[in-house]
């Protein structure tokens, strides 16, 4: 294991020489790409399914052919809300538990390998360039050293942490053959807990709402929207805490430095 020592935080190790990393030119190359894509597969998603239903299809027929592709692009950038809405879908008998596991398991895992290559590849850079991103990163990175092994098999059950702990694994020092295999226990835990939980969560409504078939497709809609809404508020809110507080700590150290 190759963590930084408890008095050096990932941020002060991403600073060190040896973690220079590659030049900021290629790395917003690599980044604009990557924003690309996924803007552009959020686009093509948003037109197809308004198309589909345009032209008749039910939501049921829409989950059933097209949920689980839907699943696996949630879960590459985000997650859990979707892996609770396709367990709802499960328990009304639109999707299969186990399928709607399995492929969030995989789009979970594969996102946070590529968030930690990221880390590995441009830790320095991504700091030094979102620098209101240095908080989360300390505090993964002391909660790596207090709870080791554990906290990464539950980093992505931790509110607040969860986008940035793989990189700033990465910038701590664990090693790619560690995180991969821990990270594919975790993912798989992820994976069963928010499945299973919207899976019971159906059948208690069937048990509770008479005729529950007639309102599943309604559930599902307002959770989807829901879910959608939260997505970008929470994202926009974080950033813009995560900004306000930067600004507050470099304006009180600079009024601490003095003329």
């Amino acid at each position: 294991m190759t963590e930084p020592a408890p008095d050096q935080s990932p941020t002060n190790a991403a600073a060190s020489p040896s973690m220079a990393g590659t030049g900021s030119y290629r790395a917003r190359v690599i980044f604009g790409i990557l924003l690309g894509v996924v803007v552009a597969g959020v686009v093509i998603g948003i037109v197809f399914i308004v198309r589909a239903l345009n032209a008749g299809m039910t939501i049921p027929e829409l989950l059933s052919s097209y949920g689980y592709w839907l699943i696996l692009g949630w879960t590459l950038l985000e997650g859990e809300t979707i892996v609770i809405i396709a367990g709802v879908a499960a328990a009304a008998g639109h999707m299969d538990l186990w399928l709607i596991i399995l492929v969030a398991w995989i789009g979970s895992y594969i996102s946070d390998q590529i968030y930690f290559t990221v880390g590995k590849k441009f830790g320095p850079y991504l700091l030094k360039r979102f620098p209101w991103a240095k908080g989360p990163v300390d505090r993964a990175g002391r909660l790596l050293l207090k709870y080791d092994i554990w906290f990464i098999l539950s980093f992505r059950f931790i509110y607040g942490v969860r986008n940035v702990t793989p990189p700033a694994l990465a910038i701590a020092g664990v090693s790619h053959k560690r995180f991969a295999i821990l990270n594919f226990v975790a993912a798989g835990l992820w994976a069963n807990s928010f499945a299973f939980a919207g899976y019971l969560f159906g059948q208690a409504f069937k048990e509770l709402v008479a005729d529950a078939h007639m309102y599943f497709g309604y559930v599902i809609v307002f959770m989807f929207a829901l879910a959608v809404f939260w997505a970008f508020y929470h994202t926009i809110r974080g950033i813009v805490h995560r900004r306000q507080a930067y600004r507050a700590e470099r304006k009180a150290a600079a009024e601490k430095a003095g003329p």
